[in-house]
Order: C-alpha cells, then sequence, then structure tokens
C-alpha cells in the first residue's frame, strides 16, 4: 500500500474482486482508490483478491491480506465455495468468522453483493460471471460513498 496514504482499504474476494478478464487496474478496488483520490481522500485500497479461492481459503490467509492499519475491508465471498460443493452453512459460518475477526479489530466490513447486483444487467463478460471494465466502474461507483464514510 501506499507510503502516502493516510488510510488504508482492503478489497478481499474472488475473480471479480482480482479483476479477471480486465486487470487488476480496471478491477473496483484500483477505481475505487481513484474515485476516493479525486474527492481528495488520501486513501491506498489493496486487491488482495485471488481468483478461484474459497472463503476457507479466505479465512486462513485472512491476517496476511488484511495488514494491521487497515481501515475497511470490501468484501465479496465469491460463488466458489457452491461451485466446489461445499455446504452453504460452511461458506455462511467462515463468512462470520471473517467478519468477526475483522470487526474486533476495528475494522469496518463492506459486503459488496449488492453492488455486484446491481451492476449486473449488461456488464458482465461472455462468460456470465465475471464484470467487464464498465461494471467495475459502476461497482466503484455504486460502493464509494459507503467507503468514504467508514473512513471518516
Amino acid at each position: 500500500m501506499s507510503a502516502e496514504a493516510q488510510f488504508f482499504v482492503v478489497a478481499r474476494g474472488a475473480s471479480n474482486t482480482a479483476g479477471y478478464g480486465v486487470g487488476e487496474a480496471h478491477a473496483y478496488p484500483a477505481v475505487i482508490e481513484r474515485l476516493l483520490r479525486e474527492r481528495g481522500i488520501a486513501a491506498a485500497v489493496r486487491n488482495a483478491g485471488v481468483s478461484g479461492e474459497t472463503t476457507s481459503q479466505m479465512l486462513a490467509r485472512l491476517d496476511a491480506s488484511v495488514p494491521p492499519q487497515t481501515r475497511v475491508v470490501l468484501f465479496q465471498p465469491g460463488s466458489n465455495d457452491a461451485r466446489l460443493g461445499y455446504p452453504g452453512s460452511v461458506r455462511e459460518q467462515n463468512i462470520a468468522i471473517i467478519t468477526q475477526r475483522l470487526t474486533a479489530r476495528g475494522i469496518a466490513v463492506l459486503r459488496v453483493a449488492a453492488a455486484f447486483e446491481a451492476a449486473r444487467p449488461g456488464n458482465l463478460q461472455t462468460d456470465g460471471i465475471h464484470y467487464t471494465a464498465a461494471g467495475h466502474e459502476l461497482i466503484a461507483r455504486l460502493l464509494v460513498d459507503q467507503v468514504a464514510v467508514a473512513l471518516k
């Protein structure tokens, strides 16, 4: 993360957070950083998305992927658990543990599912799963106000 940043945000998720098909520079975390800086908010947004990652894997690398100075985590658990046949109860338990551990550290956790759903129509790549660059831009615009509020 940038040394000149006043605030640190981490985006945790799977392939859509990582920027599958559009590249990390066009993924929603990079766009949110740009939008925050345009508002005069000195924030660095670290993209800790990993394509194919399950919630169990997210939990296992939680501390390594979210440094101590983090103020906000954008959380996109993805659908890899279901795709790989893990029970929904395991996914929900992992999400609850991740959220609890982050909030216990004083980190605001913003679930991004609603922004992803709102951006879905017309903004998916041909695979029907991953977002286009325009979709990532829209997701970021839908989330940036929440991130700005959480940083203050």
